[in-house]
C-alpha cells in the first residue's frame, strides 16, 4: 500500500473513522459515484482517489447529511443567503409598520445559524477577604 498518493497516514485513518462512524452514508456516497470501499487501495481506486472524492462532497451527500445531522441544510450556499433576505425584510417591516422610535428589543433577532455559537463565560463572584484573614492563612501570623 503507497500512503504517499494519499498524503499520509492521517488521511487514510480519516476516512478509515468515518467509514466505521457512518457506514451507510459512506457507501451511498461512494456508490453513487461508481465506486465502492472493498475496491479501496486498488491499481484504478487508491486512497488519494476516496480522499479526493469524501473532502469534495456536495452539501446534501448522503455522508455530509449523516455528519451535520440535522444542521446539514444549512450547508446549502443559498439557504444563509435566503435567510438573510428573510431577517432583513422582518425587521424592515418591523420598523417600518410601527412608530418611529421602535425599541431596539421590538426589532426581531436574526435566525440563528448553526455556527453562531453563544460564547457563554462563567463568572465568578468572590467576597473580598480581610487582611487580617489572609495572613493567618498564609501562615505569616502566628
Amino acid at each position: 500500500m503507497d500512503c504517499r498518493s494519499a498524503g499520509g497516514f492521517r488521511e487514510i485513518s480519516e476516512l478509515i473513522q468515518l467509514h466505521t462512524e457512518y457506514p451507510a452514508a459512506f457507501e451511498a456516497s461512494l456508490i453513487d459515484r461508481g465506486l465502492r470501499w472493498r475496491d479501496i487501495a486498488a491499481e484504478d481506486f487508491t486512497w488519494s482517489d476516496c480522499w479526493a472524492v469524501i473532502s469534495n462532497l456536495p452539501y446534501d451527500d448522503p455522508l455530509m447529511r449523516a455528519i451535520n445531522g440535522k444542521d446539514w441544510f444549512w450547508y446549502n450556499p443559498m439557504f444563509d443567503v435566503a435567510t438573510g433576505i428573510y431577517d432583513g425584510i422582518s425587521q424592515l417591516v418591523a420598523v417600518v409598520s410601527r412608530r418611529h422610535g421602535i425599541k431596539k428589543s421590538e426589532v426581531p433577532k436574526p435566525v440563528p445559524r448553526p455556527w453562531d455559537k453563544k460564547q457563554e463565560s462563567e463568572v465568578l463572584k468572590v467576597k473580598p477577604s480581610k487582611i487580617e484573614d489572609l495572613r493567618k492563612l498564609l501562615g505569616w501570623d502566628k
